[in-house]
C-alpha cells in the first residue's frame, strides 16, 4: 500500500537527515579524487608566480590507485547451478542493460567512497538497471534486516528525486527555497523489496565505509606540499642565483636585462664591487623525499609500489609478480565480497523475470592476471590439471583469458557432435569398426 504524499515527504526529508554527515565524507572524497584547486591552499598576498606554482603542484595519485583496483574488477558471468536456462536469461538482463560497461563505474564509485548502489526496477522486455554513486543516494536501514534498505530517497540531478519502499516509487521535486518535498506522482515497481543493492568492497564490523581514498590523504597532501617545494626551488635555485654587493642599478628594466644576461659591465671603481653567485640547490632531496611518500603510499594502499614509481623496467617477471601479491590477495577480497551484492541484485531480477532464486549462484569474475600473452602457459598449466587430477577438460575451459559463455557453448556443442561420432568412429570397446557397422 503506497503512503500519504505527507508521509512520503516526511520520509524524504528525514533520509535527508540520517545521510548528512555521510554526505559531508563523500564531498570530501570527491576533492581528492578530482585534485580539486581547494586543496592547495597560499599564504594571502603570495606573488603570483608562486601561486602558479602551487597551481600546478598537485600531483594526483588517488585515480591511479582507484584504477588499479578497478582495473582488475570485470564480472564475466552468472552462474546458476542446475539451471542453465536461467543463467542464459539473467545474464541477458545484465548485457541488456549494458553492465559489461557500467560496471565500471560502479566499481570506481565503490572503490572510492567505500559504498556503491544498484537500482533495479521494473523494466520492459527486462528489469532496468541502474548504477548510482553514493552521493545521490540517501538509504535508511533496519536493524531485522541489513541487507535491503527499509527507504532510499534518490537524487536523480535534474530537479527530480524519487524514493523507494517496499512496493511503490515516488517522484518529487524539492523547493529550493524551504528544501521541503512534493510529491508529483507514484507508482508501483512490483519487485518485493524497496529495489536498492549496496555494494561495499570490503566488509567491517566497526564502519560501513571502507574505500581507499580516506586512509590516503596524508600521503596525498605530503606529496603536494613536497612537489610545491620542489618547483620553489627548481623556479627560484636550480639555475645559480648570482649576486653583486655595492652596486644598484636604479632602471628596473634594466636590472630585469641584467638578470638575464651572461655579460656584466662595470664601468667604473670595480674594486668596490663584489661579484659572485650562490651555488645551484640540489634538488635530489625533494625528489627522494616524494619517492618514499609514494612507496608508503603504495604499501597502506595495497598498490604495486613499481608501478606508483613507473620502474618497472628490466623487471623479470617472477619479481613482477611476487610484488604484486599483496595487490591481488586484496583482489580477492574484493571479488568475494562485491560477489555477494552481484548475486543479491542479479538474483532478484531473476524473480522479477520468473527465474527461481537459488542461494548457490555464484558470480564468475575474469581472471586479471590471465591475458593472450600468457595464453600458453595458461593453457599448460590447465593441461596439467586435467591430466594429473583427471578433471574433464571442458571444466576447465572458462579459465582460458579471453573464453565468454558464447565460445564455451559453441565449443560443448562441437563436442557433443564429436563424441556421437566418435563412438562410431573410435570405438572404446575394442569392436572392429566395420563390425559394429555392419551389425547395425
Amino acid at each position: 500500500m503506497a503512503m500519504s504524499n505527507g508521509d512520503a515527504a516526511a520520509r524524504a526529508q528525514h533520509l535527508l537527515r540520517i545521510n548528512t554527515s555521510d554526505q559531508r565524507r563523500f564531498a570530501r572524497i570527491k576533492e581528492y579524487t578530482s585534485g580539486s584547486p581547494l586543496l592547495t591552499t597560499v599564504t594571502r598576498g603570495a606573488p603570483p608566480e608562486i601561486r602558479a606554482l602551487a597551481r600546478i603542484s598537485r600531483v594526483n595519485m588517488m585515480p591511479f590507485v582507484i584504477d588499479s583496483e578497478v582495473h582488475s574488477l570485470f564480472l564475466e558471468d552468472f552462474i546458476i547451478p542446475g539451471d542453465p536456462e536461467g543463467s542464459s536469461r539473467v545474464w541477458g538482463a545484465w548485457k541488456r542493460n549494458r553492465f559489461n560497461a557500467h560496471q565500471l563505474a560502479l566499481y570506481r564509485a565503490t572503490v572510492s567512497y567505500g559504498l556503491g548502489y544498484v537500482v533495479a526496477t521494473t523494466g520492459d522486455p527486462v528489469p532496468v538497471m541502474r548504477a548510482v554513486s553514493p552521493r545521490y543516494m540517501y538509504p535508511g536501514y533496519s536493524s531485522a534486516d541489513p541487507h535491503w534498505p527499509t527507504y532510499a530517497l534518490e537524487n536523480m540531478r535534474d530537479g527530480s528525486w524519487r524514493l523507494y519502499d517496499a512496493t511503490h516509487i515516488y517522484v518529487m521535486e524539492r523547493n529550493a527555497e524551504t528544501g521541503s518535498f512534493d510529491v508529483q506522482r507514484d507508482y508501483e515497481h512490483g519487485m518485493g523489496v524497496c529495489p536498492v543493492i549496496r555494494y561495499q568492497p570490503k566488509m567491517d564490523l566497526d564502519s560501513d565505509l571502507s574505500g581507499v581514498v580516506e586512509p590516503l590523504y596524508d600521503f596525498q597532501d605530503q606529496i603536494n606540499i613536497t612537489t610545491f617545494l620542489l618547483l620553489v626551488a627548481q623556479h627560484f635555485g636550480a639555475h645559480g642565483q648570482k649576486y653583486i654587493i655595492g652596486w644598484m642599478m636604479s632602471d628596473k628594466n634594466e636590472r630585469a636585462k641584467l638578470s638575464a644576461s651572461n655579460l656584466l659591465s662595470i664601468p667604473k671603481n670595480p674594486s668596490e664591487v663584489e661579484v659572485g653567485q650562490f651555488s645551484q640547490t640540489d634538488l635530489n632531496p625533494y625528489i627522494d623525499s616524494r619517492a618514499d611518500t609514494i612507496k608508503l603510499m603504495s604499501t597502506v594502499a595495497g598498490v604495486s609500489t613499481a608501478e606508483m614509481l613507473g620502474s618497472m623496467v628490466n623487471l623479470a617477471a617472477e619479481t613482477i609478480e611476487a610484488a604484486d601479491a599483496a595487490q591481488r590477495r586484496k583482489i580477492s577480497e574484493r571479488k568475494l565480497v562485491l560477489g555477494e551484492s552481484h548475486e543479491q541484485m542479479l538474483g532478484l531480477v531473476g524473480q522479477r523475470m520468473g527465474v527461481e532464486v537459488n542461494p548457490f549462484s555464484r558470480a564468475i569474475w575474469r581472471d586479471a592476471n590471465s591475458t593472450i600473452s600468457n595464453l600458453d602457459r595458461t593453457a599448460n598449466a590447465l593441461a596439467v590439471v586435467a591430466e594429473k587430477l583427471s578433471v574433464p577438460p571442458e571444466e576447465l575451459w572458462h579459465m582460458l583469458p579471453g573464453v565468454d559463455r558464447e565460445s564455451l557453448n559453441r565449443w560443448r556443442g562441437d563436442v557433443e557432435d564429436v563424441g556421437v561420432r566418435g563412438r562410431v568412429a573410435s570405438p572404446s570397446d575394442g569392436t572392429d569398426v566395420s563390425e559394429e557397422i555392419d551389425s547395425e
